[in-house]
C-alpha cells in the first residue's frame, strides 16, 4: 500500500506517485526471484543475467555483489536528467544512495 501524508482536509489531496517506483519495482524483482532459488538451491544467485528480469526504459546499469551477509543487488535510476542508484539487500531493504 501507499501511505501518503496531507495537511489538506481528508479526502481532497490527490495522490501523488512515486517518482522512483520502477526502480523500487525491479528491484523487488530481485529480491522475490533471489528469495525463490535460495529456497529451493540453499544459495544466492551471482550474476543478473540467470535472474532473467526485464528493465523498464527508466532505468540503467543494475548491478549484483556478493556480501558476506547474502547479497545486494542495485539499479540506476533516470531520472529528470539525474541518475540516482537504489539498491536492495537480501533483508528487502531498499535504500537511495
Amino acid at each position: 500500500g501507499i501511505l501518503q501524508f496531507s495537511t489538506d482536509r481528508p479526502g481532497t489531496t490527490k495522490l501523488l506517485p512515486d517518482p522512483a517506483q520502477a526502480a523500487r519495482d525491479y528491484l523487488h524483482s530481485i529480491y522475490y526471484a533471489q528469495k525463490a532459488h535460495r529456497k529451493t538451491n540453499n544459495e544466492f544467485l551471482t550474476l543478473l543475467s540467470e535472474l532473467k528480469l526485464p528493465l523498464a526504459k527508466e532505468l540503467g546499469e543494475p548491478k549484483l555483489d556478493v556480501t558476506r551477509h547474502g547479497y545486494e543487488a542495485s539499479v540506476e535510476l533516470n531520472r529528470d536528467g539525474k541518475r540516482e542508484r537504489w539498491r536492495i539487500s537480501q533483508d528487502a531493504r531498499i535504500v537511495k544512495e
